[in-house]
C-alpha cells in the first residue's frame, strides 16, 4: 500500500523513528498536496516523472483550498484545540515573522482568513466575503 507518492508501507519498519515519521509527512504533504497545487498554478513536471503539465486555467481557488489545508495540518502538530486554533498556529509556524507584527492585526486577519477563505472553501466550495484572487499588486502589503 502506498503511504506517500514514492513510498510503500513495506519500505519502513513497523515501529517508525521520528525521522521516518517526518520523512513520510513531508513526502505525503509535498507529493500529494503542495506539488499538485504548484502544478495546477504553474505547470511543470510531476513528482516521480511523467509528461509535463501546463498550468490549469482558473485553478486559483483549488490551489488556495489545497494550500490552506496545509496550515491546519502543521498547526495540529503545534497546538491543541479546534480547527481554528490549529489553522492559526500553523500559519504562525510557517510565517514566524508574524510574531513581530501587531498581534491584534495578525489575529484579526487570521480569523478572517480562517472563516472566509478556509471555511468557505472547505464547507461551501467557495470563499466568503472579502476573499478574491488576482495578480499581485506592486507594493501590496501581505497579511
Amino acid at each position: 500500500m502506498k503511504i506517500t507518492w514514492n513510498h510503500d508501507r513495506s519500505d519502513f519498519p513497523d515501529q517508525l523513528s521520528l525521522d521516518q515519521k517526518v520523512e513520510i509527512f513531508y513526502q505525503q504533504t509535498w507529493g500529494w498536496q503542495l506539488r499538485i497545487a504548484d502544478l495546477m498554478a504553474n505547470g511543470g513536471e510531476p513528482v516521480g516523472g511523467g509528461p509535463r503539465f501546463e498550468r490549469i486555467a482558473h485553478s486559483g481557488f483549488a490551489v488556495l483550498q489545497v494550500c490552506l489545508s496545509y496550515f491546519e495540518t502543521i498547526g495540529q502538530c503545534m497546538a491543541s484545540g479546534g480547527s481554528a486554533a490549529c489553522f492559526k498556529a500553523g500559519v504562525r509556524a510557517v510565517f514566524p515573522s508574524l510574531a513581530s507584527a501587531d498581534a491584534a492585526v495578525v489575529d484579526s486577519r487570521l480569523q478572517q482568513m480562517y472563516v472566509n477563505a478556509r471555511c468557505g472553501l472547505y464547507h461551501s466550495s467557495r470563499t466568503r466575503d472579502g476573499v478574491g484572487l488576482g495578480r499581485p499588486l506592486e507594493g501590496a502589503a501581505g497579511l
